[in-house]
């Protein structure tokens, strides 16, 4: 029994002594392999602002893998500008860094899909472009088409609004953040077919997100739909009208905000004030001062804040 008893703990003990050995050797590798990376990194780096100012390159450096090149360019490109990161973005195809990315966007599974995004939206190369654009329109993955999207208007790249609400199914209410997103995404470039659609009422069940949106054209023109829709039954829509006022900043609408501060809804109002104060609608106060007095302890913070901001150009106007 003793016997037995020596034999397990000696056997538990060696394996134990073994584990720990090869605990330790796989640390050992890991840590050579990252210090090996790290060298093979700089290497790779050196070898592409050699490629970009057309310097003598080291021969060993096309010889490090794919992954630690494209490590390579991910970093530069966010420290190259101008002409100097196109041609790095220009390498990086020639070199066949995006293959990869684009073929696990065509036929891999999802997560790498998705990771393949990803990558594509750091680089706003024709050929990245077009594989995100594909994907928008065709792919079967709702997810991966709202992807798409997102990495698409980080190039300025969205197809037309019309186009886009019907790629990802915006016509409903449902994805009011998602929309408020693109569609100013789409503003400065798209400010004719926002308002057309702003006055649709085929989009109504979209309309707050696309007032929303006018207010990131920076076009005065579009007031005329935005103080339009500050008098919509929906206050959702009401909403939209004032931060799309703020945002554009002219003070042509301030008699329909300030209007707006004894609207019948809290958002409204609330609203309202965040609006007056960006505008610096010093007429407003006394209708402020009376809601820092209200009820409600969102309206009366809102309303402190706007008072804040606005008492000093009370006496700016006065001197």
């Amino acid at each position: 029994m003793a016997a037995t008893v020596i034999m397990g703990s000696a056997v538990f003990a060696a394996l134990m002594v073994l584990v720990f050995a090869l605990l330790t050797l796989r640390r050992w590798q890991s840590e050579r392999r990252i210090k090996r990376n790290g060298g093979e990194l700089i290497a790779a780096t050196r070898a592409y602002l050699a490629r970009i100012h057309e310097q003598p390159v080291d021969r060993l450096a096309a010889a490090i893998a794919e992954p630690i090149r494209l490590d390579a360019v991910l970093n530069l490109s966010r420290l190259l500008r101008g002409s100097e990161r196109d041609k790095l973005i220009g390498l990086a195809v020639e070199d066949g860094l995006f293959d990869l990315a684009l073929r696990d966007l065509a036929s891999g599974r999802e997560r790498q899909r998705i990771q393949a995004v990803a990558l594509l939206e750091q680089f706003d190369n024709p050929k990245c472009i077009h594989a995100l654009s594909v994907t928008l329109a065709s792919d079967p993955v709702y997810q991966l088409r709202l992807a798409a999207a997102f990495a698409l208007a980080r190039f300025g790249q969205l197809p037309p609004p019309r186009d886009l609400i019907s790629l990802l199914s915006l016509r409903t209410s449902e994805n009011h953040r998602v929309q408020i997103a693109l569609f100013r995404s789409l503003a400065p470039h798209a400010a004719r077919s926002l308002r057309e659609l702003a006055r649709d009422p085929q989009f109504t069940a979209v309309r707050a997100a696309l007032i929303d949106a006018l207010g990131w054209t920076g076009e005065a023109a579009c007031l005329d739909e935005i103080s339009e829709a500050a008098r919509d039954p929906d206050p959702d829509v009401r909403c939209a009208a004032l931060r799309a006022a703020g945002q554009l900043g002219h003070q042509q609408a301030a008699p329909w905000v300030i209007a707006l501060l004894d609207d019948s809804d809290d958002n409204v109002r609330i609203q309202a004030l965040k609006c007056a104060a960006r505008l610096a609608l010093a007429q407003a106060l006394p209708q402020i001062e009376a809601l820092a007095a209200s009820p409600s302890s969102w309206i009366r913070w809102r309303a402190e804040e706007a008072l804040a901001a606005l008492r000093p150009a009370r006496w700016e106007q006065r001197s």
